[in-house]
């Protein structure tokens, strides 16, 4: 795993697939990375504060997957794709979803309280 080595690895999601490829999904303390299964370096990597908004799809669809909606616009889709059946991926999303849940309102707040600061920053100049 490259990046700073004393990162604290929160989760980590075997069997998870972006654009068809197979990987591995990081969550750690500051962001979500994922990395193809034979390499050592991610190949996406986002702070929690650019993240704006995670989607998930409808238990309708065949597939299992968690896009993440960057503030910039962009978006990435991981596909979950357990070897043990759907519901293990649906397991495997779910917690995913669960952990940014709890994660992404505190790096909101954070990135609302430096926008604060620069703006009396900006208002004193």
């Amino acid at each position: 795993m490259s990046g700073r080595s004393s990162e604290e690895v929160l989760l980590i999601v075997n069997h998870v697939k972006n654009k068809k490829t197979e990987g591995n999904l990081y969550m750690m303390g500051e962001r979500v990375g994922w990395m193809q299964g034979s390499k050592s370096n991610f190949t996406y990597s986002y702070l929690y504060s650019d993240i704006k908004a995670q989607k998930i799809s409808p238990d309708t669809k065949e597939k299992v997957q968690l896009q993440l909606n960057m503030h910039d616009g962009s978006a990435n889709t991981f596909h979950f794709n357990n070897p043990k059946g759907r519901e293990a991926a649906v397991k495997d999303r779910d917690t995913v979803k669960e952990l940014l849940l709890q994660l992404l309102p505190k790096f909101k707040r954070k990135l609302n309280s430096e926008l604060e600061e620069k703006n009396r920053f900006l208002f004193f100049i």
